[in-house]
């Protein structure tokens, strides 16, 4: 079946399409794709976040970027600052691909919980008070993969509690970070980055 376009202010549930003739979209209240729906963002969607407010995703995502034509999630103001908005909660057991997308001026673009597969990659987190973040307690799994990516001007790029070895950050940019990987384990991989 076709998913429904999107109105062009979102609040509650959603379950639909993004489309470029409609964005740039802008988030009045919390956002959230049932277990069962989905979300679709085709290329070249912005999609402006008021303060505090934040996109979870108990469903599909599907990201339609491409190197031309980017997704950018960003703060609905014009004079944003780190933390205008909540982030990306991902709480899905499906497989998601972060490709070709911006996450900018979030208190955490993009938040990973247990049983999360994630792979992020061709994409930038900036400006943000954590640009990705996996958080599981001890006993619990997720699979994250963060490549060919750019983590910029962030408090904490990619911040990892409880990461185990299905963790992987390969060829990636951490630059002008305060903190480029903040880990409390040594469980996970990293291979070929550049910190600047």
């Amino acid at each position: 079946a076709l998913l429904s376009v999107l109105p062009k202010n979102l609040s509650g549930n959603i379950n639909g399409r993004c489309t470029i003739s409609n964005s740039p979209y802008i988030v009045n209240g919390n956002i959230t794709v049932l277990d069962g729906d989905s979300l679709v963002i085709d290329a070249g969607v912005e999609i402006r976040f008021d303060s505090n407010t934040s996109l979870s995703i108990y469903g599909g995502l599907a990201l339609n970027g491409t190197d031309a034509s980017t997704i950018k999630f960003t703060a609905n103001t014009t004079s944003p600052s780190k933390g205008y908005w909540g982030g990306i909660y991902i709480y899905s057991h499906s497989a998601i691909v972060f490709d070709y997308a911006i996450a900018e001026y979030a208190q955490k673009g993009v938040i990973c919980f247990s049983y999360a597969n994630v792979e992020f990659v061709n994409s930038v987190f900036q400006n943000n008070k954590r640009g990705i973040e996996l958080s599981l307690e001890s006993h619990e799994l997720a699979t994250i993969q963060v490549k060919k990516s750019r983590l910029l001007y962030n408090n904490c790029g990619v911040y990892l509690r409880n990461a185990t070895a299905q963790t992987a950050i390969e060829n990636n940019v951490f630059a002008r970070n305060d903190t480029g990987i903040c880990a409390d384990s040594k469980a996970f991989t990293i291979f070929n980055c550049t910190v600047a």
